[in-house]
């Protein structure tokens, strides 16, 4: 049986999927080790890809690579991840030569885009943005059904989008930028603040934590997630107000607290952006997650390998 396949790089897991062009067949995943260096997490991602093929019985024909950057699809280059320690890491080659099959790169947040325009919740929107919100915020484009790269190869960096120009010092060297506030480091953050004021362990409080929290009835830590809600529906009336895209998908891991969310994001958008009425036509949650980003990097690959741009899996 002919078909693809796909990974996703992860600074913690790597994810290998076999497609048949029809469906995810096997699904495999390890953990990524990148202090062993470059040589060693190709070699591991190889064998598993090699598993992962093996137990779908497939026939490969090419490999969709999502991966952190920034990076330069066109050239296969991972320019930096710092999750991972790269820098100019040529991993389409690597990976191409280890299997002796075409590869193709796809930065992971632009792949997860794809995956659910193709096969989850943006089927047949021609246009959305995929957010995904956990460690950070980042945000993958596909507009007129195709990937939005940028001059830069760097659209979507609305995690960076600056929110509070006064504000938190990011990692990227800018202060107030939209991570530093909506993300689910920045929730964890806030939320071990608010323990530490009252007493509480704040060791063990994190997001998923916080959540679990604010459902129960804590206004205090509602509030953090009301917080985190407004800011990034901020970032989303300015990407609606410039591109007026069809779908807002949020995937991620935060995404499991859209009910918290949601009421504030709703009114922020509502507030910036001409487009953001009736968000139940417009504001979904990913699907296919934890798998958009495999879906995406099979699609990339059948339609870039073999010449097609139509739907091509289904979940």
């Amino acid at each position: 049986m002919k078909g693809w396949l796909a990974a996703d790089i992860g600074g913690s897991k790597l994810s290998a999927a076999a497609f048949d062009g029809e469906r995810l067949l096997s699904r495999g995943q390890i953990a990524t080790q990148p202090e062993n260096g470059v040589a060693d997490v190709v070699e591991r991602l190889a064998r598993l890809l090699e598993q992962t093929a093996q137990a779908a019985c497939l026939d490969a024909q090419g490999v969709g690579i999502a991966c952190p950057g920034p990076l330069s699809a066109t050239r296969g280059v991972v320019e930096l991840a710092p999750m991972l320690g790269w820098r100019d890491v040529p991993i389409v080659r690597l990976v191409s030569q280890r299997l002796m099959l075409p590869a193709i790169l796809e930065n992971d947040a632009n792949a997860a885009a794809l995956g659910e325009q193709r096969c989850g919740a943006g089927k047949g929107a021609k246009s959305l943005a995929y957010i995904t919100v956990s460690t950070g915020v980042g945000c993958g484009l596909v507009l007129d059904g195709h990937i939005w790269e940028g001059w830069h190869e760097a659209a979507g960096e609305l995690g960076h989008l600056v929110v509070e120009p006064k504000g938190l010092p990011c990692a990227c060297g800018r202060r107030g930028c939209l991570e530093m506030y909506a993300s689910g480091t920045a929730i964890g953050r806030e939320a071990r603040k608010l323990a530490l004021a009252r007493g509480e362990n704040a060791n063990a409080m994190d997001a998923k934590t916080a959540s679990e929290r604010a459902r129960a009835g804590d206004d205090g830590y509602r509030a953090i997630f009301e917080r985190a809600g407004e800011v990034l529906g901020r970032g989303i009336a300015a990407l609606q107000q410039l591109l007026d895209v069809d779908r807002v998908i949020i995937g991620g891991s935060v995404s499991a607290s859209m009910d918290l969310l949601r009421p504030a994001l709703v009114r922020s958008a509502q507030a910036g952006s001409y487009w953001a009425d009736h968000p139940e036509n417009w504001l979904f949650s990913a699907t296919l997650q934890p798998d958009s980003g495999l879906y995406g990097a099979a699609c990339l690959a059948a339609e870039h390998f073999r010449g097609e741009t139509k739907e091509v899996f289904h979940p």
